[in-house]
Order: C-alpha cells, then sequence, then structure tokens
C-alpha cells in the first residue's frame, strides 16, 4: 500500500496532464483485467472495485476534485455507476 501512495504522489505532484495520462492507462489495464475475467460477477466485482477506491479516496477526509475525476473516469471505462462522493 505504501508503495502506491508514493506512486500516486509522484504522478499528482507531476501535474493534471500527466495525471489523466497514467489515469486512461491504469483504467484501461484494470478494464482489461476484468473482461479477461469469466462474466459470471464481473459486474459485481468491478463495482465493489470501485466502491474500494472510494474508501482510499475518503481516508484523508478530503476527496480532491483530481480524484472525483479519477472515480468518474474509471466508473465510465469499467461501465459502473459513479460514485456519489
Amino acid at each position: 500500500v505504501t508503495e502506491i501512495v508514493d506512486w500516486y504522489a509522484d504522478v499528482y505532484d507531476s501535474g493534471q496532464a500527466e495525471m489523466q495520462k497514467t489515469v486512461w492507462y491504469c483504467a484501461g489495464s484494470i478494464k482489461d483485467f476484468f473482461d479477461a475475467q469469466p462474466s459470471g460477477g464481473a459486474s459485481i466485482v468491478k463495482k465493489q472495485f470501485v466502491d474500494a477506491l472510494v474508501e482510499i479516496a475518503r481516508v484523508d477526509g478530503i476527496i480532491k476534485d483530481s480524484e472525483k475525476a479519477w472515480l468518474n473516469n474509471i466508473s465510465n471505462v469499467l461501465e459502473v455507476e459513479t460514485p456519489d462522493v
């Protein structure tokens, strides 16, 4: 988890353009992972994944606009309901 947080902080500090590029890369990779899974419960697991991301965003007590954009983008890519944050 610490490694992920450090990576995210580095990307965040790189600026908005780099953040958006990274978001789209990550979202695409995550979608590819879910698309490769058996279809039975994929939609439920996708929603649980997005819910976990919401909880991560809430850890510091503030959900930043960049985090909201990330959650919105990943929800769109995964084709799940966008969380209300």
